[in-house]
């Protein structure tokens, strides 16, 4: 089993390098009888033995940059599929983090329709809108983008409008 459980180290370190992932490794042993010695009892039988890992990333590690262009719905999509949802904001400091990661592009996050709410239904009134937000009576424009533009306020934009975005990789 000495050589599972290394595999299973090994697993551990990959783990901790990606998102957010699980990790199972599974070590069967068959124990033989041995001279007069049991491993196992009186007969042969199988031990298993599972290991377990998993990991959430914080801070800046939990946030994805996509620079790929894409509708809201899209990277929506794409973010629910590779890593968590669109980012939710819950407060200033993440609000600070994704702006760094954001790294001066315009960039959707998860925050959609009027009345607002967030795409993972994070429960949040942590809002940061531009001073010269316009109110929109179009539904098209019920989506939210950080702006390169006001330091990073939010701005409300078409969701057919294509844009880079962030996405959550922390549960």
């Amino acid at each position: 089993c000495v050589h599972y459980v290394l595999f299973c180290f090994l697993c551990l370190f990959v783990l901790l390098l990606s998102c957010v992932c699980v990790c199972v490794c599974v070590c069967v042993c068959v124990c033989v009888k041995c001279f007069n010695c049991e491993f196992c009892g009186n007969e042969k039988s199988v031990k298993l033995i599972l290991f377990y890992f998993a990991a959430t990333k914080q801070g800046a590690d939990q946030y994805i940059l996509n620079t790929q262009n894409m509708v809201w719905t899209a990277a929506r999509d794409y973010c629910r599929t590779h890593y968590t949802d669109l980012t939710s904001l819950r407060n200033d400091a993440e609000y600070q983090i994704v702006q760094q990661v954001a790294n001066g592009n315009e960039v959707y996050v998860g925050l959609f329709r009027d009345p607002w709410e967030w795409s993972d239904q994070t429960d949040s009134s942590f809002r940061y809108w531009n001073p010269d937000k316009t109110v929109w009576t179009d539904s098209t424009q019920t989506c939210v983008a950080m702006l390169k533009v006001n330091s990073g306020k939010w701005g409300d934009r078409a969701c057919t409008e294509t844009h880079p975005f962030v996405c959550d990789c922390s549960e």
